[in-house]
């Protein structure tokens, strides 16, 4: 087996290799060239970092890596079914981080579907430890809204600054996929703001809508209160009822969770988020 930096080969050549690995995944994500090029960009993916493994002329493995400065994110890992349990994983996950040390991070961390036993295990072989556990949430289009109306006040719609400038106040770590640095490269950020006239509680949601989709749903306060989630949400579906919705990676401890499963959210499903040091051997 080889390892051969991700660089060297065509976007249509990583693509098969990575939906080959995924051939009997526990959470069906197949790709094509042109979701892998958005997300090669939106998620600063370094592909001369990233790695592919080859076994003469077969590839049989992938993983990339994104760099944020000091920090480096494990994504995209797989192997082939047939090429499993033979060290390939762990040999491209250690190449990655050693090769992302290189380049100055001090730091490591991926997201690992919950189910995947096996992977968390490969993970905490080297060093890896679960911070968090993450949730992906899911809104079908056309879902009426709930009898219950929200509390009045103000709604405001918020362009792309507007709305980023409010996602960097947010007071949780936001997951690599929901940094700012994450939806700045996206594009097309959008936000709408409430504050309601009781409570006086204010909030946010930003989001990116793609025809009949609304992608990176985040909610977020604009105070220590709890932000207003119920009515952000209420908002946003009445405005957009033929659109589906999709919250990526929202912390599980979320204060405002209850609210998405009010208006009709459900749990795709769960990732756990794991990290390390990279200053030394140790995890």
């Amino acid at each position: 087996m080889e390892l051969i930096p991700a660089s060297e080969f065509s976007l249509e050549q990583l693509v098969k290799v990575y939906n080959d690995t995924r051939a009997d995944y526990l959470i069906p994500m197949p790709m094509t060239v042109e979701h892998l090029r958005e997300y090669v960009r939106v998620y600063d993916v370094d592909l001369s970092a990233s790695v592919v493994a080859v076994e003469g002329k077969r590839l049989i493995g992938v993983c990339m890596v994104g760099l944020r400065g000091s920090r480096v994110w494990i994504t995209r890992l797989g192997v082939i079914p047939t090429a499993r349990r033979l060290g390939c994983a762990r040999a491209m996950l250690e190449h990655c981080l050693a090769t992302a040390r290189a380049c100055g991070a001090r730091r490591a961390q991926l997201e690992v579907i919950a189910d995947n036993e096996a992977g968390q295990r490969l993970f905490a072989k080297a060093g890896f430890h679960a911070w968090r556990r993450l949730l992906v949430l899911r809104r079908p289009a056309g879902l009426p809204l709930p009898p219950a109306l929200p509390p009045d006040g103000m709604c405001e719609w918020l362009g792309t600054d507007v709305a980023l400038a409010r996602t960097v106040s947010r007071p949780w770590t936001p997951a690599w996929t929901n940094e700012v640095c994450s939806l700045v490269n996206a594009g097309g950020v959008q936000g709408l703001a409430v504050t309601e006239d009781v409570t006086k509680r204010q909030g946010w949601v930003c989001f990116q809508r793609r025809g009949t989709r609304l992608d990176r749903v985040i909610v977020g306060p604009d105070t220590t209160a709890p932000a207003p989630a119920y009515s952000l949400l209420y908002r946003l579906h009445e405005h957009f009822p033929e659109c589906e919705a999709v919250a990526e990676n929202v912390p599980a401890s979320a204060p405002h969770l209850d609210a998405f499963f009010a208006l009709g959210y459900t749990v795709a499903f769960a990732r756990v988020e794991m990290e390390r040091t990279l200053d030394g051997d140790g995890g």
